[in-house]
This record gives structure tokens, sequence and C-alpha cells, in this order.
């Protein structure tokens, strides 16, 4: 899609319309998770989806594909204020949060990628009545130190590591004896 119709339809060329779409990869481990059926996000934090067919395409080549986008399109041009409405009709988008960072984890991307255009010259980014999952994961993790009587195998394909969450590493105290 050329600046011109990205204009036409929005007012301005945003400037994440050339970034391409991030992959959204799960935590592998989970310190907290929250839902919600009926949220508000901010659009401009979504960076990203879940489903591969999206994935590092840009968001104006997002824009300008395929029949599924034209017909969202045209939606839009008939009805803008539905990205604005706190009511949803139909099955609303799904997100999902992790470390701040937003994705489309299932359906919504059509819209979700039109929301940003749109909400982006809007007085506010929000976009109203989806279903949000807000994911914290642990923090990276790192070998333990191994004490002096553990005994690793002679062996080298027996060889054993230990790993910890770093967060929760640093909360451990030394024995006292």
């Amino acid at each position: 899609m050329t600046d011109e119709q990205i204009r036409e339809l929005f007012g301005v060329v945003p400037y994440f319309a050339d970034t391409r779409i991030e992959a959204f990869q799960p935590a592998h481990f989970i310190r907290s998770m929250g839902h919600c059926d009926s949220a508000s996000v901010n659009i401009g934090l979504v960076y990203g989806t879940s489903h591969p067919a999206y994935q590092g395409i840009t968001w104006r080549e997002f824009l300008g594909r395929g029949e599924k986008m034209k017909k969202n399109l045209d939606r839009f041009t008939v009805n803008p204020e539905y990205y604005l409405s706190h009511e949803r009709s139909g099955t609303p988008p799904f997100f999902c949060f992790q470390d701040g960072k937003g994705y489309v984890a299932e359906d919504g991307n059509h819209r979700a990628c039109i929301a940003k255009f749109f909400l982006y010259a809007q007085p506010s980014p929000l976009l109203h009545g989806v279903h949000l999952v807000d994911v914290q994961p642990l923090q990276a993790l790192r070998p333990l130190p191994q004490p002096s009587e553990l005994r690793v195998s002679d062996a080298p394909h027996k060889a054993t590591s230990f790993w910890c969450p770093i967060s929760m590493f640093q909360q451990l105290k030394p024995a006292t004896r």
C-alpha cells in the first residue's frame, strides 16, 4: 500500500508502517499470568503476532494484503467508530502481552493492523473490548554453582547441569551453621 493510499484512509503515514511484524515467542517459564475478557489495550504496544503467515512482513504490506484485509478496510471506511467503541460484536481480537510487548494471539490480526494505523492519529491509542492475557515470565536462567559434595560423572555425556531462575537465586540466603 502506498503512502498516498495510507494517508487517504488514515490521514497520516505512521512511523511503524515499514517495521516488520514480530513473531510471538511464548515464555518457557511463567511467573504470573492474568486474563481479562473485555480489556483496553494500547495498540501502539502491539509489535507482532502468533500467526506465521504475517510474521516478518511489514505493517504496510499486511495492510495491502488479501481479500480479508480488503473486506475489513471496506468495513472500516463505512464504520471507523468500531475502532473507538467500547462495544464489540462478533469475536473480539485476542492479545497476549509479554514483557510489555503486545502480540495478536489468535483472532484479530487484520483488525489489529487497521487499529494500529487508525488509532495512531487519534487522541487515544486504546482499542477497547478485546480479550487480553498478560504474561510475566521468570527472569533468565543461569547455572547454579555445584556444591562441593555433589559429584558429576566422569563420562562427558553424563554431565548434569543445575538451573535456577536468577530472581529466585538472588533471594536465597546462604545457610548458617
